[in-house]
């Protein structure tokens, strides 16, 4: 299993013959592993006791290497036609074959070679050849080297009664360094409904997977030592977390919110019931509910330890809505002030004395997802006709519900917002050992369009204080965070015809002193 937020279950399978005192063991010991996470099972399903620990073995090894002497080349040389060049008066040349370079005991270097020359041999002192020609002479000898490795092993104790038998053993543990990341494609016309592909990015740098079937899990996993290492691993820390680096790092730090590339699945916060538009799944994978999580089964992968990979989920057709929204926000301090200028807009923004601003009306696409499957959150590409639109997050979306994609700046739409006093009682209350002067305000919201087609849109009033109902709207009303002053919400929904102008008005009052 796969999760969003870097970490893995792995799970592997093996099979052997338990030793005298019924152990099976191997050498193959993760690095990494969450304390509480690392166990063995039987076939019946039965624990199975492991014991880690580090061996020391003595390795003979070969390697080739060139040789350093006289006596190492003609040792490498035996049975080959050379000629030697001696250090001798009488003899100056010797041609023929080399037949044998004799060891002293205990291996000590050779201090004579045995060539045959005209059906005779000849012994003569390595020390007296000054050097050796040939046609397919060698220069290198195979030399052994015997070394001390130490290495992990991972045993597992089944107990005398299985000595000598078959042993089939299930190993599973959580461990870090794996990760996948939704990644969506949205195309079409956009007219009534669009197409919406799935794919998921696969970040591996944990162990190397051979046909290894992925699940992919949407849902909020909870580990709560996910940071403290198994003894088992024989390790001091935990490794194989996720080391970003160049576009992988922008991706994880810098282009999404923290909680994206986490299984923290925020949900949108429209409600409407959505129809149609199952989900056509890839014929080489199925996806699965498993009690809070969803997973998605994919075939068998090839990824080494290091690789990325992409692994296509879904493809439907999702219904969609073209929604334009303005947020209006009259925030107050504990006095009642009114927290809007310059502090939280460029100066070149600054609007007169009871002003809200311009306010930037947003396009949006409001995808409706209809299938038995919620959407995970993941980056979103915008594609109409073929070309790019824009990019942004689709937050999580249960089935059911509908996901608010934006998309730009409307600029064919125009909201602005302005307030007026309209009423102060003074102290109306006494609160927290201070005396409150009660304040009434009217708001007004205008919208205009300067589109040649109707346009659904959605205005969001925020107040810090409690609002009456105002026409056509919803009223929100919630506990203030420890002031005197609640804070309320107004939610307009109509459809602006094109070309005109409509005007919203809402009543609030709040406490100040």
């Amino acid at each position: 299993m796969v999760f969003k937020d870097g970490y893995g279950l792995f799970v592997k399978h093996a099979q052997g013959v338990a030793n005298a005192d019924g152990v099976v063991f191997t050498e193959d010991v993760p690095d990494a592993a969450v304390l509480g996470t690392f166990w063995a099972l039987a076939a019946d399903d039965e624990v199975v006791a492991m014991r880690a620990e580090w061996v020391e073995e003595e390795v003979e090894t070969e390697e080739v290497v060139g040789c350093a002497s006289i006596a190492e080349l003609l040792a490498a040389n035996v049975g080959r036609s050379v000629t030697l060049t001696l250090g001798l008066e009488e003899r100056p040349r010797v041609a023929g074959t080399v037949v044998e370079v004799p060891l002293l005991a205990g291996r000590r270097p050779a201090v004579l070679v045995v060539v045959e020359v005209d059906e005779k041999r000849l012994v003569l002192p390595i020390s007296t050849v000054r050097s050796v020609e040939g046609e397919d002479l060698v220069t290198t000898r195979t030399a052994k080297r015997t070394k001390t490795e130490r290495t992990k092993r991972l045993s597992f104790l089944l107990g005398a009664e299985a000595a000598g038998r078959e042993a089939a053993l299930t190993i599973f543990y959580f461990r870090p360094g794996i990760r996948w990341i939704p990644a969506y494609r949205i195309g079409g016309s956009w007219k009534g409904e669009v197409s919406l592909a799935l794919q998921a990015e696969i970040l591996n740098d944990a162990e190397d997977l051979e046909g290894v079937p992925l699940h992919l899990v949407v849902g909020v996993p909870n580990f709560r030592f996910r940071d403290v290492v198994s003894p088992l691993t024989l390790e001091g820390a935990l490794r194989g977390s996720m080391r970003a680096s160049g576009a992988d790092a922008q991706l994880l730090s810098q282009s999404l919110p923290s909680n994206i590339l986490s299984n923290q699945e925020v949900a949108v916060a429209w409600h409407d019931r959505a129809t149609g538009g199952g989900m056509d799944l890839a014929p080489e994978l199925a996806a699965t509910g498993v009690q809070d999580l969803f997973v998605y089964d994919a075939q068998p992968v090839h990824l080494p330890r290091g690789a990325r990979a992409t692994v296509p989920l879904w493809r439907a057709d999702v219904p969609v809505r073209h929604l334009y929204t303005v947020g209006i926000e009259a925030e107050r301090d504990a006095r009642g002030n009114l927290c809007l200028s310059s502090s939280r807009r460029p100066a070149e923004r600054r609007t007169p004395p009871g002003h809200l601003a311009r306010n930037d009306v947003w396009h949006r696409l409001e995808l409706s997802n209809g299938a038995e499957a919620p959407w995970t959150t993941g980056a979103a590409l915008m594609l109409q006709d073929g070309r790019p639109i824009a990019q942004e997050i689709l937050g999580y979306t249960a089935p059911g519900q509908a996901a608010l994609l934006p998309i730009t700046v409307a600029t064919d739409l125009r909201a602005e917002a302005v307030e007026t006093e309209v009423g102060r009682e003074p102290n109306a209350i006494h609160w927290a050992g201070y005396t409150w002067a009660q304040v009434t305000v009217e708001g007004r919201i205008e919208v205009q369009s300067f589109r040649t087609e109707p346009s659904r849109m959605r205005v969001r009033a925020a107040a810090t204080g409690k609002a009456e109902g105002a026409e056509g709207s919803s009223l929100e009303i919630r506990a203030g965070t420890g002031g005197v002053n609640p804070e309320s919400l107004l939610t307009w929904s109509f459809d602006l015809p094109a070309g005109e102008t409509r005007t919203l008005t809402y009543r609030y009052s709040f406490y100040t002193r």
